[in-house]
């Protein structure tokens, strides 16, 4: 029987052909985008430093990585914060583990899983009218809102130092508020974080006096993240991989401040005014 060259070359084309098909199939799946998983993150307070990891990891693309798409909004205190993730409206949070250990007492369904700052908490003063401890704020006259961390916190730096909590007089005006009350000499002392209201008192041209809860035995963890307890059961993967963004962000914004500041500002704009 005779088998042409033409027909060998058909019958070996063909079968390369039939071979391809399934690969061409399979290589248009795995090149089909999978879209990203939205994640909902709270700020445990309004913009400042620290939060422009967060905004560096969004600009290099770190969340994108892992599958996410971040979407990050400004807090109005960690109590606050702690309720909105226990409802599941924003299942991820930067918020204070000492607030948050006080929600799971209440019942709330939150669970931390990465701490970023420990040993942040302080009391705010005046350098030209220090107070030098917390049994000195007796008499005084403070302000803050009773969603912060500070404020959650600040019953157990007083009994631990045997202060009289009714000899202190407490505003307790809106969460943005407390600062302008300070600087307008309205207050003695305000609950703070070295690592933000100290550097805005400074900016204003008033020159802070501080001293740290931790100086004063009561050290807690500070800030990290905390999610909902449901949903981190529910999306393992989504929590890993934030996580290992955010540990990437804040390992980049501690070898490049600048550029996380560069990053928080466009986003906000408005923020650069806050830049120093």
């Amino acid at each position: 029987m005779k088998i042409s060259i033409h027909s060998l070359k058909l019958s070996f084309a063909s079968a390369a052909l039939a071979a391809l098909l399934p690969l061409a199939a399979t290589s248009g799946a795995h090149a089909a985008v999978k879209p990203l998983t939205p994640v909902h993150f709270g700020l445990d307070w309004s913009l400042y430093g620290t939060h422009a990891a967060f905004f560096l990891g969004l600009k290099k693309g770190l969340y994108e990585k892992e599958g996410l798409d971040v979407k990050i909004t400004e807090g109005s205190g960690s109590a606050t914060l702690a309720q909105q993730i226990a409802r599941g409206n924003e299942p991820f949070g930067f918020e204070d583990f000492a607030t948050m250990i006080r929600g799971v007492q209440q019942g709330l369904p939150i669970v931390a899983v990465m701490r970023v700052l420990s040993g942040a908490m302080c009391i705010i003063s005046r350098a030209d009218d220090p107070i030098k401890t917390p049994k000195q704020l007796e008499g005084k006259t403070m302000a803050y809102s009773p969603a912060e961390s500070t404020a959650q916190i600040l019953p157990a730096l007083l009994a631990k130092n045997g202060v009289d909590a009714s000899k202190i007089k407490v505003i307790q005006p809106t969460a943005t508020a407390k600062l302008a009350l300070f600087l307008q000499g309205r207050v003695d002392a305000i609950p703070g974080n070295v690592n933000q209201q100290v550097a805005q008192v400074e900016a204003k041209g008033v020159k802070p006096y501080y001293f740290r809860y931790s100086d004063f035995g009561v050290n807690v963890l500070a800030n990290g993240i905390v999610v909902n307890t449901q949903y981190a059961k529910e999306h393992p993967q989504v929590v890993r991989g934030f996580v290992k963004a955010t540990r990437e962000a804040f390992e980049m914004a501690m070898k490049n401040p600048e550029a996380a500041i560069d990053a928080l500002i466009s986003y906000y704009p408005q923020q650069a005014q806050n830049r120093k």
